[in-house]
């Protein structure tokens, strides 16, 4: 029986009833933070705390009991389910009580769920991935686009658009056909020697592996430029990678016929 942690108690799965995350259900009306577990601790757990919480203040979510403490007391509880491994939590909150597009709600629930992952360390991939632009799809800035919301139909289109182009990731554009991130993933590129990613006014998610890197890679002697990106300037690029946090950085390949270096 999977167990997960609901409102800070270990429950089985199965206990959960649609009344408890009805909302979430039929609006989509709440977040979401994505964490690795490795070694003993959740990687980079301020900055998916204070993520967490920014969205959760722009959102109106403000009367539970989530906190700091009772969060990572929780994921250790439920880590020690796993005997050891690797693992992938998904933490949701959504908002509680009636209405509808007008609620006048400000309570949440709030749902830990992990699940066992193959990898433990963060090791560049020796085999490429394979892209192309989405050709269906566009995003754009709003004041939910730098966080996970339940929202993501926007991916799940382009996750079968990319089935169906024979590909492993697309590049999601804006209405202008400038580059804004990847299906789960911002998007690097290398350009003149310095590395290049599209600004938070994209649209694109702000993820906590793009803020480690923007804090330590010039502290090596890369800097870090974000900006409008045109396709035809990612394409210019010698080398591209995709980074979150369960995977670390990823080389791409190929984009349609176009191949990067490593």
């Amino acid at each position: 029986m999977k167990k997960v942690i609901f409102n800070g108690s270990l429950v089985n799965y199965d206990d959960i009833s649609i009344t408890d995350i009805k909302r979430g259900f039929m609006y989509g009306d709440g977040l979401f933070e994505t964490m690795k577990w490795s070694q003993g601790e959740i990687l980079f757990f301020n900055s998916h705390f204070s993520r967490l919480k920014f969205g959760m203040e722009i959102m109106k979510l403000e009367k539970g009991n989530l906190s700091m403490p009772l969060l990572n007391q929780s994921i250790t509880l439920l880590a020690e389910k796993h005997q050891g491994h690797p693992l992938r939590f998904r933490m949701s909150v959504f908002r509680t009580g009636e209405g509808r597009y007008k609620t006048t709600s400000r309570s949440y629930s709030w749902l830990l769920e992990a699940e066992i992952l193959k990898d433990q360390l963060y090791m560049v991939n020796q085999t490429g991935l394979k892209v192309k632009f989405s050709e269906k799809t566009r995003l754009s800035w709003s004041s939910f686009s730098e966080f996970k919301t339940m929202n993501s139909l926007t991916y799940i289109l382009a996750g079968i658009e990319a089935a169906e182009r024979q590909v492993e990731d697309l590049i999601i554009l804006d209405p202008n056909d400038e580059v804004v991130e990847m299906i789960s993933s911002n998007v690097f590129g290398l350009l003149d020697n310095e590395l290049i990613t599209p600004k938070k006014s994209s649209g694109c998610v702000e993820g906590v592996f793009k803020v480690v890197l923007k804090k330590h890679l010039p502290k090596i002697g890369i800097e870090i430029k974000e900006k409008n990106i045109t396709t035809e300037e990612l394409l210019a690029c010698s080398s591209v990678y995709s980074s979150n946090v369960i995977n670390g950085m990823q080389w791409i390949e190929k984009n349609g016929d176009h191949t990067f270096k490593k």
